[in-house]
């Protein structure tokens, strides 16, 4: 990673969670059945909306997880969201937001594979400092922010900030704000951070307190708040939400057509209040939008959505094929793939797609997206740097360049790479690695592994996926991880919650900040020996992790990076 960071642990109550969550929520998305169709993204209808911005033409749709990972921070990669799996970012690239995937690395829960965590808590905002063991006061400030007491039901981490769906269907952010992610104007803060780490330090906008995200099409100070929302994914320094009627609203970093508004790239570099996702081909001024959208999952500087009939949207940045639908964008000051919806193609086609793929769960990584289809098959498009499509070897190279990459899916390889992948249920997407959760709750990965992300007792890149090891297992292993309900994967690590309540890590900055190659059970202390347990959820940013328990407590751990991102008010 490009940044030093302190190892910071935070136990703070969330009293609003609703106990006794599962580890993510289903998503309504139908059996894939086979791996294409010939349907596609359905064509857009205008959704009236009501005052707060929100579609009113529709019964909320179960958008149950999405990648997002992770999305994640642009320097230490790592978003994740409820209903995307966020994707991740490079090293070296700027510190933004991203879950679990850098960017926004996504988790994955059994029932949906882009669940970076459901129903996660609100954090606290007293104000309260962040020693390593403080239970914090439970009530959440109101005023001109809006927030209120609620429960959380869905949450995506981003690098350095947090975005949660609450009772109501309202959205709560906290943390890094340089780009609007948190939904509220990035100039006015609320609050103030300041970069450590360059000379003289750098300004930029933060909240280490939860706000409430401004109605569509409002601005700061924002006198009505988004409704309707029914899942959330973080990208890099984006935010896309699932609301009432299956319409999809974005805001935050806007540079390569992230939000989906149909602007070209550059023509808006930021956009700190929702505004709806363009139907297919739509260009600014759209008149007619997305609608139909059950899950979500957000890239570094992309997005895919899950639709109702399978089918799989994406928009965004586009330079190593990770929109899906054959192409790829022509330039790196020009990485824009469309700033509307395309759909993703069949597994082997090619463009102009006429077949689309018929998916169950998403994740969106760095530069890459991967989906479960089928009766548990896998397929991922995208960057191949490192292995991360799961397919071994490449025969062509030539669609982008010296870069390795498929703009059209591929099938994920099994272990050991000779037949397909079988019994995924779940699929996570960091920087450069994934993994599914399998049959058994078994878990395999495959990627980078310079840090250990694999899993699999080495620091070894594979194409291919490799077994999980069990906890405190060592390389050669003649053991592995079994009861696995949700997965989360980020920048450098992976975390996994476990049916017993427990949270496991490997790689860099899951538990602690040397790299551990094989699962190691988060502590309920700093340093401690007894496992962090009755965990319901969890969810990854870039350096950071938090977990819900069914006492409606909220454990984090990692980094709190000046910007606020354990929203329990220090930054």
């Amino acid at each position: 990673m490009s940044m030093t960071r302190a190892r910071v642990f935070v136990l703070f109550f969330v009293p609003a969670i609703t106990a006794g969550c599962s580890g993510a929520s289903p998503g309504s998305a139908p059996d894939g059945g086979d791996d294409g169709s010939s349907g596609g993204v359905p064509d857009a209808t205008t959704p009236e909306r009501d005052a707060s911005g929100a579609p009113s033409d529709g019964s909320a749709a179960d958008a149950g997880s999405a990648d997002g990972p992770i999305p994640m921070d642009a320097a230490e990669a790592g978003m994740g969201t409820t209903t995307v799996v966020d994707g991740g970012i490079p090293d070296d690239a700027s510190t933004g937001d991203a879950s679990t995937g850098d960017a926004s690395t996504g988790d994955a829960s059994t029932s949906d594979a882009s669940t970076d965590a459901t129903n996660a808590g609100d954090a606290i905002t007293d104000g309260a400092a962040a020693d390593d063991t403080t239970l914090l006061d439970a009530t959440p400030e109101t005023g001109t922010s809006g927030v209120t007491p609620s429960s959380a039901t869905t949450l995506a981490a981003g690098t350095e900030f947090i975005c949660a769906v609450v009772a109501g269907g309202g959205v709560n952010c906290w943390g890094r704000n340089d780009r609007g992610q948190l939904g509220v104007d990035e100039s006015t803060g609320p609050q103030t951070c300041m970069t450590p780490d360059l000379p003289g330090g750098s300004q930029y906008g933060c909240s280490a307190v939860p706000v409430s995200v401004c109605a569509t099409g409002t601005m700061s100070p924002c006198a009505s708040f988004l409704t309707g929302a029914v899942a959330v994914a973080a990208g890099d320094d984006f935010v896309c939400a699932v609301v009432s009627g299956g319409a999809v609203d974005c805001w935050g970093d806007a540079d390569q057509g992230q939000l989906g508004n149909g602007e070209p790239p550059y023509t808006v570099s930021t956009l700190a209040t929702p505004a709806p996702v363009c139907a297919p081909g739509g260009s600014a001024p759209c008149t007619s939008f997305l609608t139909g959208a059950v899950a979500v999952a957000a890239g570094y500087e992309f997005t895919c959505a899950l639709m109702a009939d399978g089918a799989v949207a994406c928009w965004g940045a586009n330079l190593n094929g990770q929109l899906g639908d054959g192409t790829v964008a022509s330039g790196i000051d020009d990485n824009i793939g469309s700033s509307s919806p395309v759909s993703v193609c069949a597994p082997g086609a090619s463009a102009p797609c006429t077949q689309t793929l018929n998916a169950t769960a998403i994740a969106a990584g760095f530069d890459f997206a991967c989906a479960v289809v089928g009766s548990g098959g896998v397929q991922c498009w995208g960057g191949n740097d490192d292995g991360q499509l799961g397919v071994g070897a490449f025969a062509d190279a030539s669609a982008c360049g010296t870069t390795t990459c498929s703009p059209t899916p591929m099938t994920v390889k099994g272990v050991g790479g000779t037949a397909a992948l079988s019994g995924a249920t779940a699929v996570a997407a960091g920087e450069g690695h994934a993994c599914a959760i399998v049959s058994g709750g078994a878990v395999v990965c495959w990627g980078e592994n310079t840090d250990g992300e694999l899993g699999d007792g080495t620091t070894t890149n594979s194409s291919t996926p490799v077994a999980v090891c069990a906890v405190g297992a060592s390389a050669p292993c003649t053991s592995y991880l079994t009861g696995v309900t949700a997965i989360t994967a980020s920048d450098e690590f992976t975390c996994a919650l476990l049916a017993d309540g427990t949270v496991a890590c490997w790689g860099v900055a899951g538990v602690t900040y040397s790299a551990t190659s094989v699962p190691v059970l988060v502590p309920s202390s700093p340093g401690g020996t007894t496992p962090l347990s009755d965990v319901v959820t969890i969810a990854s940013g870039a350096a950071f992790s938090c977990a819900v328990q069914a006492d409606q407590s909220v454990y984090c751990w990692g980094t709190n990076s000046n910007s606020g991102e354990f929203g329990n008010g220090s930054l």
